[in-house]
């Protein structure tokens, strides 16, 4: 494990995160990450955070195992705020991996304008025997040959633009302008 962030509030830019399992546990709290590399083999970013990841690329060292998973996200509850959103990514690497596993019933990940490489899974996600019914798992104009969504599991969620906009804006963590208030470090 290369980090582990339980804290609100975190923002990281330029940063590398590297191990082979459990590389990042984005476990509670709302994280920024701006131009990060994060890389491994096994649910590599999991935990129930709200994170927004702008411009990251996530790449996995797999060699020969089964298919894997970039995330694991672990929403408790309908109502509790959480989600993983990538936003103009990277997905890159060896392997066959899974854009992410429901680690609980109200698993929260979304993908939008990134680009993948084919070490998709055509299935996109894997709902890791839970209920997928309130599983929220989306992509959104993304390219690359890993994008390919004719063969995704038919419980993907399709989301208005008034939905996507709530996700992929600084509002869904940002709602007290707390990323403007920190100032990167050089």
């Amino acid at each position: 494990m290369a980090a582990v962030i339980q804290a609100d509030k975190c923002s990281f830019y330029d940063c590398n995160f590297l191990s082979y399992q459990d590389t990042l546990c984005d476990f509670q709290g709302r994280h920024y990450f701006s131009q990060c590399w994060i890389e491994g083999g096994v649910d590599f970013i999991f935990g129930q955070a709200a994170s927004l990841y702008e411009g990251c690329t996530l790449n996995s060292i797999l060699i020969d195992e089964g298919p894997s998973w970039f995330t694991a996200h672990a929403k408790v509850n309908l109502s509790a705020p959480g989600g993983f959103v990538f936003k103009n990514c990277y997905l890159t690497g060896s392997g066959n991996m899974y854009l992410g596993r429901a680690w609980n019933q109200y698993s929260t990940v979304l993908f939008y304008q990134t680009i993948m490489s084919s070490l998709i899974v055509p299935l996109g996600w894997d709902s890791w025997q839970q209920d997928v019914s309130q599983i929220t798992y989306a992509e959104e104009s993304c390219a690359g040959p890993g994008s390919n969504k004719s063969k995704r599991v038919p419980w993907e969620k399709h989301l208005s633009a008034q939905d996507w906009n709530r996700f992929i804006s600084s509002e869904f963590i940002d709602q007290d302008n707390w990323i403007e208030q920190q100032t990167p470090q050089e």
